[in-house]
């Protein structure tokens, strides 16, 4: 059972160790500072890359077009909340594979994340449950015409 993944960002992985799918790039989306460090610092430790934005519309904003292989996304956010977003990507013809993350046990007050998410992962969550998640979501075939 892997160590709970606490605000300094203590990975359950050694440094530089890969996970499954290999270095990855992962967008992370949490208006909570502390959280995107925790989480910048836990995905680097475990050999990806990782972008941190403090809401929806900084995504959005972000410079350059590298496609993130999975999307770490906050349920409420300031603005456009997490499923939000994730519906204005696709009305732009992006489909990510989305971990969501919430500080809230039910999905309705939730905002019901939608059903196809490939994670929702309940705060506090354990660093090594999250880097699962994501390696299987960077694992999912992306939908067909999208590369």
């Amino acid at each position: 059972m892997g160590r709970s993944m606490n605000r300094s960002g203590e990975a359950d992985r050694a440094p530089g160790a890969a996970g499954a799918a290999g270095p990855l790039l992962v967008a992370v989306v949490d208006d909570d500072p502390s959280m995107r460090t925790a989480l910048r610092r836990l995905l680097q430790a475990a050999g990806h890359t990782a972008q941190t934005f403090a809401s929806a519309e900084a995504f959005l904003r972000r410079p350059g077009q590298d496609r993130p292989a999975c999307l770490v996304l906050d349920v409420h956010l300031p603005g456009a909340s997490g499923p939000e977003l994730v519906r204005l990507l696709a009305i732009g013809g992006c489909s990510l594979p989305v971990v969501f993350i919430t500080g809230h046990a039910d999905r309705a007050a939730a905002g019901a994340p939608p059903a196809d998410a490939a994670a929702v992962l309940l705060k506090p969550f354990d660093g090594q449950a999250l880097l699962d998640a994501v390696d299987r979501a960077a694992a999912r075939p992306l939908p067909p015409g999208e590369s």
